[in-house]
């Protein structure tokens, strides 16, 4: 697939992602929904290790199979931490995992192999789902340098859950971008792509993707239950909404772009503030 590109994209550990400087879809947000000056001097983190290390097993195993999830993943040891033989075993293991570059999984009642295999399943057996996976490559990084009305430049980065490419068989996409997401409930989807703004996303990722591909992909997440009974839904992005997407993440890049050249960070109080008794609130005043 990666001789249709217009250039190159490749599988990165995440090691080497994040502590590249260029900024990724979270930050975006962070500079959108919270301002300039809560982007500059905020926290910009990701997730605990352990969290970060949940994330990663699952879409391994859901997206890459259980064959590649086995290279990446160890089981933690499960024992009384305070026994001689247990400390020696997690020792042991812990060196294995540095020697090979691996991460050690802590299994519970909530996360552990069988939960993985079920959640698997459900992705993977799912109508919707289950022509896609295994027609294209999974953990991909991109980035691109985009350049304001100003002239000044900010350079973005992307980390693609699946991109497919299904060229062969469809004359009028060749394309496509499926993201994981895992889920306490399926029926809180709506409030998940609102509360996360997903479409913040889908926009960012896109706008970087224009350096990559000769036509715009066409995105789809994929939800999954982190809870019995693993239950799994695809949600379709329209291509307007893809548009609008693209287009708010550009502005937004460009707004950014002239914060880091200029070292202005609003904070969105620079005006004067009034109280307004009949709404019940500070309004701006201009």
């Amino acid at each position: 697939m990666f001789d249709k590109m217009l250039k190159p994209m490749e599988r990165e550990p995440d090691s080497e992602y994040f502590e590249n400087p260029a900024i990724g879809s979270t930050a975006g947000k962070l500079f959108l929904h919270d301002g300039p000056a809560a982007f500059r001097f905020g926290d910009k983190g990701g997730p605990s290790p352990e969290v970060a290390a949940v994330g990663h097993a699952v879409h391994c195993h859901v997206l890459e199979g259980a064959e590649e999830f086995r290279k990446r993943f160890l089981w933690g040891v499960s024992g009384d931490g305070r026994t001689k033989a247990v400390k020696d075993a997690r020792k042991a293991q812990a060196e294995e995992a540095a020697e090979k570059g691996m991460e050690i999984l802590t299994p519970t009642s909530s996360f552990n192999q069988t939960v993985l295999d079920l959640m698997t399943k459900n992705v993977r057996m799912h109508p919707k789902v289950m022509h896609l996976i295994g027609h294209g490559e999974a953990e991909l990084a991109a980035r691109a340098t985009i350049t304001s009305p100003r002239g000044n430049m900010v350079r973005l980065q992307a980390k693609i859950d699946y991109l497919v490419d299904w060229g062969n068989w469809s004359e009028s996409q060749a394309w496509h971008v499926l993201d994981l997401k895992t889920i306490d409930k399926i029926g809180n989807i709506a409030q998940a792509m609102k509360r996360f703004d997903y479409l913040y996303q889908v926009g960012h990722y896109c706008l970087i993707l224009r350096d990559y591909l000769d036509t715009m992909p066409s995105w789809s997440f994929v939800f999954v239950e982190k809870r019995a009974p693993y239950t799994a839904a695809k949600v379709v992005i329209a291509p307007g909404d893809i548009e609008q997407a693209i287009a708010r993440a550009e502005q937004n890049a460009f707004k950014l772009a002239d914060c880091l050249k200029s070292d202005h960070w609003p904070t969105g109080y620079e005006n004067e503030m009034g109280w307004d008794s009949t709404l019940g609130r500070v309004v701006d005043l201009g």
